[in-house]
């Protein structure tokens, strides 16, 4: 299996100097039809699904790659999603080869926010591709109008010394390289850029879902120890377990998906490293991956510890309920007068804010509670 490095670099020239007779498609590709694409693969969108969450919405696709030659090897070709905005997402992770008959079934999920719209799915549009190419195979969601077949990919200035004739065989190559290495590090400084951006609009939702969740807590906490010192069960405060379980699940699964794209960052940067070494603004790249990495794991750290406060509440709720019952049942009428050492006495515990006065034979303080 190749790295997912030396695959979007071979896909990167690929994409730049494909030869002319390599059949393309010329509109939206049909879910469901087996269609083969220009890096000679079969390709089949089995299906399209979106899905919406609490702040972001989900898109999956499910396809079937299979190598129809019967001596070629072909490379596992991604796919990328383009939004309305001008902004795309690339498909991570790693890719094999398909040898003659080989056929796989995959299924892949871009999670974004709402505020984008998408505009098409592309097949083999190239890792740093930044337009759609209409003669690519592209999707669009199912129910929206393909408007994508009349547009012009935005060429890309660093291609016509590729396409010179007749270089000097010495020179070519040299400035081919360079060329393609230009090219690759003027594309990943604008997928960085975007990248960061995505980064640090999620360490700002993080940061405010984080700040409503601390003061939601604060008068949670707040109206439970009043409950307790004043031994009502009526003063607790409304709780909705269900839903505060939905929001964990919420923030835990943000965390996953943000776990992802960190670990995206490193990959990228291992990118950067072996591949762009000798590009002008290599250390200004690298730099730019590990500030996205660092607005991720900032958003990250928000989303664990606010789900972590969430997940105290009903422990705190049920202690609270454990606490007045207890207090009610040792609470009795004022002890007649006996003779002996057996008489009743009264104490005080406390737990934080919360007072409780327990009376008996042999008072003792429930478990969490002190004597003062």
């Amino acid at each position: 299996m190749k790295t997912p490095t030396r695959f979007l670099i071979a896909a990167l020239v690929l994409a730049v100097l494909s030869p002319a007779g390599i059949a393309h498609a010329n509109s939206c590709t049909p879910v469901g039809v087996s269609t083969v694409a220009d890096d000679g693969l079969s390709v089949t969108m089995n299906s399209i699904t979106t899905a919406e969450k609490t702040g972001s919405l989900t898109l999956t696709i499910s396809y079937t790659q299979k190598n129809s030659t019967s001596d070629k090897r072909l490379e596992e070709g991604s796919f990328k999603l383009f939004f309305k905005d001008g902004t795309s997402e690339p498909q991570y992770g790693g890719f094999n080869n398909f040898f003659p008959g080989d056929s796989r079934d995959r299924s892949y999920t871009w999670e974004y926010l709402k505020s984008k719209e998408i505009l098409a799915i592309s097949y083999n549009a190239g890792f740093f591709a930044q337009s759609i190419d209409p003669k690519k195979l592209n999707w669009v969601i199912p129910g929206q109008l393909c408007s994508i077949a009349s547009t012009t990919p935005t060429p890309t200035p660093s291609r016509t010394p590729l396409l010179s004739p007749t270089p000097t065989p010495s020179s070519s190559n040299s400035a081919s390289s360079k060329s393609v290495i230009a090219l690759a590090g003027a594309a990943m400084s604008i997928d960085m850029a975007n990248l960061r951006t995505d980064a640090a609009n999620l360490a700002l939702e993080a940061a405010a879902v984080l700040t409503v969740v601390k003061e939601e807590f604060r008068n949670f906490d707040d109206a439970v120890s009043s409950a307790v010192s004043e031994k009502k069960l009526s003063l607790l405060p409304a709780f909705d377990r269900a839903a505060t379980d939905i929001r964990i699940d919420s923030y835990t699964s943000r965390v996953s998906s943000l776990e992802l794209k960190k670990n995206a960052l490193n990959s990228k940067e291992k990118e950067i490293m072996t591949s762009l070494s000798k590009y002008s603004k290599y250390k200004v790249l690298l730099d730019e991956v590990r500030k996205t990495r660092a607005s991720n794991q900032s958003a990250i750290n928000r989303y664990v510890e606010a789900a972590s406060i969430l997940k105290k509440m009903n422990p705190a709720m049920e202690e609270a309920r454990t606490l007045i019952l207890l207090a009610s049942s040792t609470v009795s009428p004022t002890p007649k007068a006996s003779s002996g050492g057996n008489k009743e006495a009264t104490i005080l515990c406390f737990k934080g804010k919360a007072k409780l006065q327990v009376t008996g034979r042999n008072p003792i303080c429930p478990k969490g509670y002190k004597k003062k």
